[in-house]
Formats: C-alpha cells, structure tokens, sequence
C-alpha cells in the first residue's frame, strides 16, 4: 500500500475489477479506493504503491515442450501524488465549533412526553452524514436542563457504512433526564457545529426544542411515619433496628500483652539465619515473576501496548522537541498531537484513530483518573485543534508551555496506570 503519512484512512470496498486492452495486449486491472482524511493542514505527498509479480517469459515457442520458460520478478511502482491541504478560516468560527469537517445532520428524540417527578425519561441524539464520524466529539448538553433534571450519558455508538466509495455514518448519543420539578419544562435546542468542505463554510444546525410535562412524584418523607423511619435502609440490606442488634456483638481487642515470654534465643528466631532461609524463596519467586512478565508481554497485546507507551511517547516527544527547536510549527503541533493520542491508544488499548475527547473522558473516569487530568488533557485537545484547524500566530513560550502540558499529562498518567 501507499505511504499516507498524515492521513486517517478508511478502505471503500469493493475492488473494481474488470479487463482492458492496450496496445493490443489485455490485461486484467484492480481498483483499490481508500478514504483519506487529512489531520491538519500543510503540503503532503502521498507515497508510491507497489506492486511485486513474477510473470512468465517465453524465449521462443517451442519453450513449452523443453522448460525454456524464464521467470523474472517486477515491481511496478505508482507515481508520487503531491496533496495540499489548506487550513480552515479563522475568521468568525463559531464558538460550538469542536473540529467536525464533513456534511452532517442532527436529530434527537426523547422516549415520552409524560412523566412524573424524580421519573427517568430517555433523551437520544444523532449525527449522520459524510465525513470521518470517528472524531465528530459527543454533543453537551445547555446548562440550563441542569436547573430542571439530573443528567446521566448512557451511550455512545459510532456506525460506519460505505457506499458507493463513499464514507457514511452516524453517532449515536443516549441520555438519561431525570425531572426534579414538576410541571411544563421545556428542553432547549441543541446545538452542533461543522465545517462543510464543498461550500467552504461553518454550519450551524440544531434539534428541535421539546416540551415534557411532569406531574407531581412520591417523595421520601412525606408521611413522617415512626415504623417507616425506623425501617428506612441505612444502607443496602441494614436498618437502624439491625444497627442496635449487630452493636450486642462487638467484641473488643485485648490490650494487655502475654504474660508467658520466652526464656530462650532458639536459632530460628535469628534474624540473620531467616534473612538466609527466604533469600532463595525470594530469588526463586523474582525469576518466576520475570518469566511471567515476559511472556504476558508475548501473548498480552494490551499488557504490552500498556508497558511500552512510556517509552514510546519520550521517543516522540523528542522529535517534537526537534521541530520546536528548528521553528517547525505544522510539524510540530501533529506530532504533539500524534504523541497524546498514540500515548493513549496504548494505555487504554484503543485504536489511535478512535482516541476523542469524549471517549477519553470515559475511560479515564472509568479507571478512577483525577478530573484535574482529565481537564487537561481536554484543554490540550482544544489547543492542538485550534492550531492544527484555525492556524493563528503563537509565540515560542506558548509553545514551550504545549510541550511541558503533554509531559506533565504522561506523568500524572503513569501514577495512576
């Protein structure tokens, strides 16, 4: 295959095959398409496709009947294709606008009009059309549903198709409302914002807005019932009466130390001869434990990818600081860019072309990372974007201080995985 450095690419089946006559030789032909979406903007040069065959050469004709076939090998090669990349506008990006290229839709649904307080009604939204959908990030929803529900995201599900060599899909956003007051509430528009190749432009687009009618709820404390208070769960499966049972059944620690010392030194109670009897457990136990260690590192693609992301993300944050000490802007912010998302891929064992700030911040949260991390690593996100998409003029302290955040997120990472 082509080299197609700075590019996601996506295969288009199926391969056009089909037969052609040329100089009145037929040869068979092979259509291979590919998807290519570029990361940022700049000149790029899409490498030459090879092609290794080893075709038969008959000397004379008569070659058939005393083995005077000759085989020779051939690489056929294509020609370099030079591709530029321009950069979005920078003027008047709409502040919605999270780095969406492509011809997109919104809709949403939600699950029922009619529901009552502290009742969970399910809220989905879609974002169809072309374009690569894998880094089309997740949508928030307004402030101000937070005045009226408390939200949970359930789901997140990307579907690709491919027709016509073209790339189809759509995301799929699932959240649960849950009302805290009753009454007419109205839920706001919701807005997405992507930038349309073939007119050139920012589009804004944004879901119709719903109106859910919430009748008065339950509430816990309503009846001020004495049986009902002394029964109320303190926690799952234990009530204050059983609290006052399990208190009959403490027992306490002694304190008082034994009296029956013993009056002797035996061997087996010096330390030096202990220290020589565990040595070789120990030894023994390390040999076994590096054995393990490395064949996980054989057959553990997840443990392995894990292992050595530390050591590959110092290798590329060397070469960024290469391109940041020659001045290399473009270059530098997609290496930065390459370094955090390979670094990720490989500790969360995730495809780098599925790395997005949505799908981070789920799995961080979900190993327990510390939101201050996680904001950060957001932040970068941000940065890289705006550099990469809506070039603006940065000097070298702000650039200085993108390189230090990429350090510090990789760091305060190895603490916790």
């Amino acid at each position: 295959p082509a080299s197609t450095t700075g590019f996601w690419v996506e295969e288009l089946p199926p391969q056009r095959r089909y037969y052609k006559v040329v100089s009145g030789k037929k040869y068979m032909v092979t259509e291979i398409y590919n998807a290519l979406f570029p990361t940022s903007s700049g000149e790029y040069t899409i490498g030459p496709a090879e092609l290794k065959c080893i075709p038969d050469i008959f000397e004379d004709p008569f070659s058939l009947f005393y083995g005077g076939i000759r085989k020779k090998p051939f690489i056929l090669k294509t020609r370099p294709i030079k591709i530029t990349v321009n950069p979005l506008p920078s003027k008047n990006i709409p502040p919605d606008f999270k780095g969406a290229i492509g011809i997109y839709t919104i809709e949403a649904t939600l699950d029922k009009i009619n529901t009552k307080e502290n009742e969970p009604v399910t809220l989905k939204i879609i974002i169809s059309g072309t374009g690569n959908i894998k880094t089309v990030n997740d949508i928030e929803l307004p402030s101000e549903i937070d005045r009226y529900f408390k939200q949970y995201k359930t789901n997140s599900l990307i579907n690709i198709s491919k027709k016509n060599y073209r790339v189809y899909g759509e995301k799929i956003l699932e959240f649960i409302l849950v009302p805290v007051k009753s009454g007419e509430i109205s839920i706001p528009s919701i807005k997405f914002t992507y930038f349309n190749p073939e007119i050139g432009r920012y589009v804004d687009t944004q879901t119709p807005m719903f109106k859910l009618n919430v009748s008065p709820g339950i509430k816990i404390g309503d009846n001020d019932d004495e049986n009902k208070e002394k029964n109320l769960p303190l926690s799952i499966g234990i009530t204050k009466e059983d609290l006052k049972r399990l208190g009959k059944d403490i027992r306490y620690i002694k304190s008082s130390p034994n009296p029956h010392g013993n009056e002797c030194d035996y061997l087996y109670s010096n330390p030096a001869f202990i220290t020589i009897q565990i040595l070789p457990l120990l030894l023994l136990f390390g040999i076994i434990g590096y054995r393990k260690s490395s064949e996980k590192m054989e057959t553990d693609i997840r443990f392995a990818r894990a292992k050595k992301a530390h050591k590959f993300a110092k290798n590329q944050l060397k070469q960024a600081g290469k391109f940041l000490e020659e001045n290399r802007a473009r270059e530098y912010y997609a290496e930065l860019t390459r370094t955090i998302q390979n670094y990720l891929g490989n500790k969360l064992n995730l495809p780098p072309a599925s790395i997005t700030q949505e799908s981070v911040k789920n799995e961080l949260f979900a190993k327990g990372i510390n939101d201050s991390v996680i904001n950060e690593i957001i932040s970068c996100f941000d940065k890289f974007d705006l550099a990469r998409f809506a070039p603006c003029e940065l000097n070298l302290e702000e650039m200085k201080e993108m390189y230090n955040s990429v350090q510090n997120i990789i760091i305060s990472i190895e603490k916790y995985l």
